[in-house]
């Protein structure tokens, strides 16, 4: 990820020792619902936030934890670039106070030279042209 304008804040968290994933109608973290009330709950543990300013690029993998990008900015917008690789179809998501994880919907953008591809799944990712330049 590099910060492009403003600046973002990045929490690491250590992964829960157990993954528990919530209902469908679960809270995301969020939200106001009480669905993180009803079993017994872990908040997830911070290991280190961190302050990215404009150009400066942060690294994030599943070995390191898990983290959460934010704008400490309040009146003032940020722009961030993320890079995927490899490009993933789907991705779990995690309650801050319960720990509990729910799965995202499946990722269905891709794009070349600025421009938006049709969809392209991992699965088939490398047998399906990414690059106009090439054709």
């Amino acid at each position: 990820m590099k910060i492009l304008d403003g600046e973002l804040q990045e929490t690491l968290y250590n992964w829960p020792d157990k993954v528990q994933h919530e209902t469908d109608h679960a809270d995301s973290g969020m939200g106001s619902d009480h669905s993180d009330t009803e079993d017994k709950t872990t908040p997830m543990t911070v290991k280190r936030v961190t302050v990215l300013h404009k150009d400066e690029c942060a690294y994030m993998s599943d070995q390191l934890g898990l983290h959460r990008v934010s704008n400490p900015l309040k009146s003032t917008g940020s722009l961030s670039l993320h890079l995927y690789t490899p490009p993933y179809e789907t991705c779990k998501t995690f309650n801050e106070r319960s720990s509990k994880a729910r799965s995202s919907g499946k990722c269905v953008y891709y794009s070349a030279n600025g421009q938006k591809l049709q969809s392209c799944p991992s699965a088939s990712y490398l047998a399906c042209s990414l690059t106009a330049d090439s054709q």
